[in-house]
């Protein structure tokens, strides 16, 4: 035996030589180049053993022929380098990555386009509704019954607003006394701020002074004749948070939270004195003064009618019950019209002031908060309903003219075809036609039971969870979306998923729940099963539901049986998952704070992580499409390369201009070229989806410049070596193609843009160019020629300024000989025999 295997040593010797390593060098192109399209490229490799070399494309839209590639269209392209080996040489491969793909979002269109809020006052001038959300709303009511958002400033945190002239007064909470410029209602324009103090509630302006009410301090008085610098001009106490304001015959009345109305004399040009105060019963919030009588909304005391000929000593005359909080009162014709948070508009009868009764009501739908009245119509801001107009010619009978809502907040999207359904919490469920995503048009809408959360539409059929439950609505008019059917679900429902006859809801207890939506009219429970933590969001695949939970993480259910539903397998995440989507094999979680994370979900077992993404915000939603996922992460949209998903790296973003809570981002959609962001208070954003090779700009100018350089020629290059176009965007300059006119000392911002072409991304860069003044104008003194032939003179103007020395034959053409800075000592070089020259010095940047 022994001597058997003795036999076959030799030809196991042979076999088990190992065969020379052999290493691949790359000549051509260079790692990461960029290959223009439809250009062909020599491909050059060669190989340590000298044998012959081949080319291959591994991945992206490229074509091979012979030994030179051409990019076929736009993506990132990896080639491999190959040698086969032989019988000496083992084989051999290297990659190189060429067009480095990014992707970039660009804005394209956006709905309502205005900021959005809770209404908290309105004031009314003219045509127009201005109204005090998270920032400031402007609506044009020349048609009552259809007011349309025109403009909006913000995002900000507005509490109340008049409107005088051109100009609109708003108590701002993070601004103080906030003037805007609305003599265009489209771009309001912030003409100046009084800063941040003590949290402003309201605002009154009489003549040139400003009055502003604080949160439990002093109020303040401004001299706003010059609205573009208020001047601190007085100070009235109230020890109180004051929420309303009115000037009345030379009197400042302030209602007071809990200490009721106070009065103050504004007699005297430049004074304010104390004159008197009454504590009404309830927390009064605002205040309406006729005559010699003062109606005070008085939270839960409802209105108090109050006698004040005597402002030392107002004395009440009567009063009437609201039945909820009164917030805001208006008088006019004998009438109280009183704002309430749950009675809406109550209309009043205060011809006896000691005596008021109810001749009407209209019930607002939402918690009302302030009231305007202009003619026959009622203006009313609604925290829930929004911006209502009502018609009072018949006070007995307010009937609703119009209405349009303020709030929203856009939480989840679907897209059906050219309609984007938008679950927007307060707001209900909207249906929005993006036929046009440059100008997104509103369809249709229902006010959901309480806050819409989340939406799945199938067929003709919205399923809306909402924090009671499940509500089913007919969607196959989306003009007129009509409510189906309701199941209460105690527990906080997120999200849900619709699979035939079954609706499988992530709710934050019990967890996964299991509906039968099999008549819409009447859906019932079938079965549910409990998480650790809140659920989330849930993907049902054949018979498996995977369900993204706060302490859980990733949790996998069999629900083959919807009445038992049963725990098969988990992976706790890093972070807080709130969405996620399953693709083939594997699940991405958008991870909260973890950003976003990959599992593989092949294994019965239960997940497996391969990889993650951090993202600059909580990540709160995800769409994956082709290698590529986009995370709304609350900042905006983060674009990560997925096709390693053990690596995935980011190529793009969109960051939202105005990173804050009210327009944050909550989920995402794409759809071809197009992404739709559910971006909260801001509504829907859709952004256009191009992919390509980044580029950038270098300005090549100086930060600051003096003014008698002008004019300048500007020179940006881009590094793809397309053309470049400028702007200026503010400052003492005027531009015409690329030459640059001073106009004045100042701050100057210009803008290079490079529109980007097929391959190459747009790129835009800013920069800030101060002008200086005119520098001392150059001097050229001390002229000598010494004996090699050398011209000296000396160089005087201002210190450390740049100048050009030119000469010239005839004084009509001018070369630079050098360019040094004053003082200094010039050399110049002169030939034997020369003819004379001229010389000057002129200002260079």
């Amino acid at each position: 035996m022994l001597r058997g295997i003795g036999c076959f040593i030799p030809w196991l010797a042979v076999s088990l030589v190992a065969a020379t390593p052999q290493e691949v060098s790359w000549l051509s192109p260079t790692n990461g180049a960029v290959l223009r399209l439809g250009r062909p490229y020599p491909l050059s490799a060669t190989a340590s053993s000298g044998l012959p070399m081949a080319f291959r494309v591994v991945r992206g839209p490229a074509k091979i022929a012979g030994t030179s590639v051409t990019a076929t269209n736009i993506g990132t392209i990896v080639l491999a380098a190959e040698q086969a080996g032989d019988a000496g040489y083992a084989p051999a491969r290297a990659e190189r990555t060429f067009n480095p793909g990014n992707v970039s979002l660009i804005p394209v269109g956006e709905w309502p386009g205005v900021r959005r809020g809770s209404a908290r006052k309105v004031c009314i001038s003219g045509s127009y509704a201005y109204v005090a959300t998270r920032g400031l709303v402007i609506f044009d009511i020349s048609d009552p019954s259809a007011p349309l958002p025109v403009g909006s400033y913000g995002p900000s945190d507005i509490r109340d607003v008049q409107v005088v002239g051109h100009l609109a007064y708003a108590a701002d909470r993070s601004q103080g006394l906030l003037v805007l410029d609305v003599s265009n209602p489209k771009k309001p324009v912030r003409l100046s701020t009084s800063g941040a103090q003590f949290y402003p509630n309201a605002v009154h302006v009489a003549g040139d002074r400003a009055y502003v009410a604080y949160d439990y301090g002093d109020g303040l008085v401004f001299d706003v004749s010059n609205p573009a610098k208020p001047v601190r001009a007085g100070v009235f106490g109230t020890d109180d948070t004051a929420r309303g304001l009115q000037v009345v015959d030379g009197r400042l009345y302030a209602a007071a939270s809990t200490s009721g109305l106070h009065v103050y004399d504004l007699s005297q040009p430049g004074q304010l004195r104390y004159r008197g105060t009454f504590d009404t019963p309830g927390s009064a919030s605002d205040v309406a003064v006729v005559g010699h009588l003062a109606y005070v909304a008085d939270g839960v005391a409802g209105l108090q009618v109050l006698d004040v000929a005597d402002p030392a000593k107002p004395v009440r005359l009567g009063g009437y019950d609201t039945g909820g909080l009164a917030l805001g009162v208006q008088v006019a014709g004998g009438l109280a019209y009183v704002a309430d948070d749950t009675g809406g508009l109550l209309v009043l009868d205060v011809s006896d002031p000691a005596n008021p009764r109810r001749r009407g009501g209209f019930d607002t739908g939402g918690s009302a908060k302030n009231v305007q009245v202009v003619g026959a119509l009622a203006y009313i801001a609604d925290s829930t309903s929004g911006l209502l107009v009502l018609d009072v010619s018949d006070p007995a009978k307010p009937v609703r003219r119009g209405g349009i809502a303020t709030g929203g907040w856009a939480q989840r999207i679907q897209m059906v075809g050219n309609l984007a359904y938008v679950a927007d919490s307060d707001a209900g469920l909207l249906v929005l036609d993006v036929t046009d995503p440059i100008r997104p048009v509103r369809r249709g809408s229902i006010l959901t039971d309480r806050y819409a959360l989340d939406v799945d539409v199938v067929g003709s059929l919205a399923y809306v969870t909402t924090t009671e439950g499940l509500q089913v609505v007919d969607v196959s008019d989306p003009a007129t979306p009509v409510l189906r059917g309701a199941l209460r679900i105690d527990g906080f429902p997120q999200k849900l998923q619709v699979d035939g006859n079954l609706a499988y809801m992530a709710a934050s207890t019990p967890g996964l729940v299991v509906l039968d939506v099999s008549d819409p009219a009447a859906p019932f429970r079938r079965g549910s099963i409990a998480l650790e933590g809140s659920a989330y969001d849930v993907q049902v695949v054949g018979k498996s539901a995977y369900v993204a939970a706060l302490n859980a993480g990733l949790v996998e259910v069999d629900v083959s049986d919807p009445d038992a539903p049963r725990r098969v397998g988990e992976f706790a995440t890093d972070g807080l998952p709130h969405a996620l989507q399953i693709s083939g094999d594997l699940a991405y979680i958008a991870d909260g704070i973890a950003g976003m994370q990959v599992f593989d979900v092949s294994k019965p077992a239960g997940p497996m992580r391969l990889g993650g993404f951090n993202t600059p915000d909580f990540a709160h939603g995800i769409h994956v499409t082709g290698d590529r996922a986009y995370v709304a992460d609350g900042s905006g949209v983060q674009v990560v390369d997925v096709s390693d998903p053990r690596h995935p790296l980011p190529v793009g973003a969109f960051f939202n201009k105005f990173p804050c809570p009210a327009c944050q981002a909550d989920d995402v959609r794409v759809e071809g070229d197009l992404a739709y962001l559910a971006n909260a208070g801001g509504g829907l954003l859709i952004l256009r989806v191009r992919e390509g090779i980044s580029q950038s700009l270098d300005f090549g100018l100086p930060v600051s410049v003096s003014s008698d350089v002008s004019p300048l020629t500007l020179s940006a290059m881009a590094s793809s070596g397309l053309p470049v176009t400028y702007s200026v965007l503010s400052g003492p300059a005027t531009l015409v193609g690329d030459r640059l006119t001073l106009t004045n000392q100042g701050l100057v911002m210009l803008r290079a843009e490079q529109a980007g072409d097929l391959q190459f991304l747009p790129a835009t860069l800013e920069q800030y160019l101060s002008v200086l003044p005119p520098r001392a104008p150059a001097t050229l003194t001390d002229i000598v020629v010494d004996a090699d032939g050398k011209l000296l003179f000396h160089l005087g103007g201002m210190a450390g300024a740049h100048y050009a020395i030119e000469e010239s034959p005839d004084l009509k053409t001018w070369t630079r000989s050098s360019s040094p800075s004053a003082p200094a000592t010039v050399e110049l070089f002169l030939p034997l025999g020369s003819a004379p020259r001229f010389y000057r010095a002129v200002s260079v940047p």
